[in-house]
């Protein structure tokens, strides 16, 4: 959108209630979903929403459009979209083009006072932010270097080491995101240990780390429909088909259930580079490909009803923050096996709301599926029920909003 006539008249005012959303020349589906959670909350607290943002994908800024309500203005960084043509490599490249960008609309810098950067590698909006003196909170639903991390360890050609290279230099990079914003908001104290160099800074950042940043659910939408005992067995999963979600591991897994136990079913909900090794590994197996239903793209709005057919949910990760795909199975009731990663140990408490397993070994993972299957039936209810109350009563709007009015008002 183009800059308004009250854009003209507001250079050089300060709009006290404005807040500024940014985001870096990445953008995704899922990153669109929380900046639309946090422009709700903002809207809730009386705060004029403006954002800016890269061109995103079209499935993207149709989510954006239809919760225009939340969002005053929208302004699209590089029409011609030459920062998604270069955004592949280092980002050096893309923050030169980023910040001249960024000076040609400064006015809107200029204009509001508090400024929240979604992601911890904008470095050309946080400089601009302190050239201007304004408040800056980093919105961190997770660490780059880590998804760099787990790129190169899931990785088997040539450039492996340069991976883990890049993934050392975005480390460093990061740093400096935590020392230049005024606030780090991660969604749990579980994630302070994933900060660069932590426990060597923390003397120096701890008063700047927000750890109570986490959103929020739509309990009304994600909950128990079908209640736990009422259901087939039924295995799932839900997200990226990516190395670092142990997808192929998972799949290795389904078929070792399946020849264990004829009375379970599995369904895999997802896309990403590895969909078409996941359809493939299916469709190979005879066995396999009779009981599990995969689907590459299913509407937000049905995911509600998914969830409610699965009795285990399996989200297995080496790099996350608080995964809304974990809050909303719990939500809806399933038993949650995942790993202790990020901030997923604030939501899913051993033998209360969910299991853990460390191991990527296939085995193990069935393993573990078949001892849950296993359990009492009063203990899968009272492990459901569990997982509800909790998203139920910390991670619902109401929620979300107190713990955001203080991040705010800092």
């Amino acid at each position: 959108m183009n800059n308004t006539n009250e854009d003209k008249i507001m250079l050089g005012r300060r709009d006290d209630n404005g807040i500024l959303v940014i985001f870096d020349g990445t953008i995704s589906r899922n990153r669109v979903a929380h900046l639309l959670k946090i422009s709700k909350i903002l809207n809730k607290l009386g705060k004029k929403v403006t954002i800016l943002m890269p061109r995103a994908p079209i499935d993207a800024m149709i989510d954006i459009i239809k919760s225009k309500s939340n969002i005053g203005e929208i302004f699209i960084l590089d029409p011609k979209n030459s920062l998604a043509k270069i955004n592949k490599g280092f980002p050096l490249k893309e923050w030169i083009l980023q910040l001249v960008q960024l000076l040609r609309i400064r006015h809107i810098f200029r204009t509001r006072r508090r400024v929240i950067v979604m992601g911890t590698l904008n470095l050309p909006a946080l400089l601009i932010c302190r050239f201007y003196g304004k408040r800056t909170y980093t919105f961190a639903g997770g660490f780059a270097y880590m998804s760099e991390c787990s790129k190169a360890l899931n990785s088997e050609d040539l450039w492996k080491i340069a991976r883990f290279f890049k993934a050392r230099i975005i480390y460093i990079l990061e740093l400096f995101t935590i020392l230049f914003t005024n606030y780090l908001i991660v969604e749990s104290k579980y994630m302070r240990k994933y900060i660069p160099f932590y426990h060597y800074t923390k003397g120096m950042i701890s008063g700047k780390i927000v750890d109570y940043g986490s959103l929020f659910i739509e309990v009304d939408v994600f909950k128990p429909h079908i209640p736990i005992d009422k259901r087939e067995n039924v295995v799932g999963y839900i997200g990226s088909l990516e190395p670092y979600r142990f997808v192929t591991q998972l799949v290795m897994a389904f078929r070792i259930i399946a020849r264990t136990r004829s009375d379970i079913k599995f369904l895999i909900i997802g896309s990403g580079t590895l969909y078409d090794m996941v359809y493939t590994m299916i469709n190979n197996d005879p066995i396999l490909s009779s009981k599990v239903t995969l689907l590459k793209y299913v509407s937000h709005a049905d995911i509600s009803s998914y969830l409610n057919k699965i009795k285990v949910f399996l989200f297995l990760t080496e790099s996350d923050g608080l995964p809304n795909t974990i809050l909303e199975a719990l939500a809806c009731g399933c038993i949650v096996i995942s790993t202790p990663i990020g901030g997923i140990p604030s939501i899913v408490k051993e033998g209360i709301t969910g299991f853990y397993v460390s191991s990527r070994d296939p085995k193990d993972i069935a393993k573990h599926v078949l001892e849950v299957l296993n359990m009492p039936e009063p203990t899968i209810i009272r492990i459901s029920l569990g997982g509800h109350i909790l998203v139920r009563s910390y991670y619902d709007f109401i929620s979300a909003l107190n713990r955001w009015s203080r991040i705010i008002n800092l």
